[in-house]
């Protein structure tokens, strides 16, 4: 296969799309913590922790039929030129997102019930919509040496969004009430919306010219806007190959998630156990976050480096690697520190290494499987999952056999690593390391 060139630098990366796309995954993420707090705040008034299981439930339901109508959205405005699908599935789905938001908000004013319960269904199955739209622009527009040093920042720039909209969402509880907390989501979805609409035209260029390519001159054989220059006798993958590469990707995401939802409930329970008292308890809890976004930003920074170093296989090998290493502590060792550190790390890497590193496998997939794919194995497997783990709990804990957690939990991060070395392997073949 033909040499590319590589970018060497950051000189090169093609910044006015990537601030773009940074710009709108803070608000997204600005939104979303806005309402995430004051939603599970009412969820919590209205049933109570017991009934978070039947939420998630519903959340798992929920999901797969708005995926199933996104897909089909997606294919009907697939006949378009592709620039063009992106922005419309956005602007579509924003405005959904604030109309239902809208109604169910003025259902919970005047105390409709299931009102809470829906809204927290909507929090969940929302914003994992509106991100991996963006997920699809950028993965469509940047090709993969500029993935490498700008995914990172896209996931940092979330980050602070979300810290803003927490501390305004605070602020604003505090003065005018939960409810008024809830409202602010809805005219940010709406200006999105509109913002986006106003420049579909240049995104629609960016998409259908190829931008990376044309403002760059970086990448490699295989990450272009169309995806399908990739490697094989006739320049391309057939598509079978490339379903199955996203199969192998929904295993990942679907087993990471399953291992996430156990971790937790391990930290939990150790959590709970050493720290009587509610008050210290929920003050080692917040410590514990602190952590997690402290660490998870460091590591958004730092991805470029980290991917340029170890490549973009290396790097999703790592991950469980470092995981598996962090599990089998808290197993050997028993104990809140090693429950604990094993909680911050799997979340840390979950929300930046680990998912830049994810998000530039799509880069070579043929346009039309990149929309659809994504929405299967990033909106549906990754909410669905956590109702399958879940589920795995419930059987565990009737069975009396807590001590099953552990050893589920390596096996799940086992087949993570596999996913990871399949997948490692499949994209090499198709690009440049």
């Amino acid at each position: 296969m033909p040499q590319q060139p590589r970018c060497t630098s950051t000189s090169a990366i093609p910044w006015g799309p990537v601030w773009g796309v940074c710009g709108i995954a803070a608000a997204i993420l600005f939104s979303y913590a806005t309402c995430r707090p004051a939603t599970e705040s009412l969820f919590l008034e209205d049933y109570g922790s017991e009934f978070l299981p039947w939420a998630w439930f519903g959340v798992a339901i929920a999901v797969t039929v708005v995926v199933g109508i996104y897909s089909r959205a997606a294919k009907r405005i697939g006949g378009a030129p592709e620039g063009e699908v992106v922005p419309r599935l956005f602007v579509r789905s924003a405005l959904w997102s604030a109309g239902i938001a809208s109604a169910l908000l003025l259902a919970c004013q005047a105390e409709v019930r299931g009102a809470s319960f829906a809204l927290y269904i909507w929090k969940d199955v929302h914003i994992v919509v509106l991100v991996e739209i963006v997920w699809t622009f950028a993965n469509a527009v940047f090709r993969i040496s500029t993935a490498r040093w700008v995914y990172g920042l896209f996931c940092a720039c979330g980050s602070l969004g979300g810290v803003v909209g927490n501390l305004v969402g605070g602020q604003v509880a505090l003065a005018f009430g939960t409810m008024a907390t809830l409202w602010l989501c809805v005219p940010t979805l709406f200006l999105l919306s509109v913002l986006i609409w106003r420049l579909r035209g240049r995104l629609a260029t960016l998409l259908l010219s190829g931008a990376a390519v044309a403002v760059s001159n970086v990448g490699v054989s295989g990450a272009g806007v169309s995806g399908a220059e990739v490697s094989g006798a006739d320049g391309k993958v057939p598509m079978e190959r490339q379903r199955s590469y996203v199969v192998w990707m929904l295993v990942m995401v679907a087993s990471v998630q399953v291992a996430v939802a156990l971790v937790d409930y391990r930290y939990n329970a150790a959590l709970e156990q050493l720290f009587v008292n509610v008050d210290v308890r929920t003050a080692m809890n917040g410590r514990v976050y602190a952590w997690i976004e402290g660490l998870a930003l460091t590591l958004q920074l730092g991805t470029g480096v980290l991917l340029r170093g170890m490549g973009v296989s290396g790097t999703l090998l790592l991950m469980p690697t470092i995981q598996l290493l962090l599990v089998g502590a808290a197993m050997v060792v028993p104990g809140f520190a090693a429950a604990a550190g094993s909680k911050v790390g799997i979340k840390s890497l979950d929300y930046s290494v680990a998912r830049a590193a994810k998000e530039i496998l799509y880069i070579p997939l043929d346009g039309a499987l990149r929309v659809r794919g994504k929405a299967w194995v990033d909106m549906w497997a990754y909410r669905v999952s956590k109702g399958g783990a879940s589920l795995l709990l419930g059987g565990v804990v009737l069975a009396g056999a807590p001590f099953l957690v552990g050893p589920l939990t390596l096996g799940c991060i086992g087949l993570w690593g596999i996913a990871a070395w399949v997948l490692g392997r499949r994209f090499r073949a198709r690009v440049l390391p």
